[in-house]
């Protein structure tokens, strides 16, 4: 699959999980959270944030996919996204 495949996929998965209204466990959007911004090539926190309960669960999701590459996140992204968003 191209680059541009994947980003389109990527971007299609996102509006899906952006728009569902069911309820999908904390564990999964955790690290769908982290994948998607592992995906765009983000980083969790800036200088400025406040570190928190919330941040430190964000970090630690993020932390667990930090050996893979941002088009490996966007793949783990696309199949959570399928399998929990229906």
């Amino acid at each position: 699959m191209s680059d541009n495949e994947l980003d389109i996929r990527f971007k299609s998965a996102y509006q899906k999980s952006s728009a569902y209204k069911g309820k999908v466990p904390q564990d999964i959007m955790l690290k769908l959270y982290a994948l998607y911004k592992i995906g765009l090539n983000e980083t969790l926190l800036n200088s400025n944030q406040q570190q928190d309960m919330v941040s430190a669960f964000k970090a630690n999701a993020m932390f667990q996919f930090s050996h893979y590459s941002p088009n490996e996140c966007k793949e783990l992204y696309i199949k959570l996204v399928e399998e929990y968003c229906k």
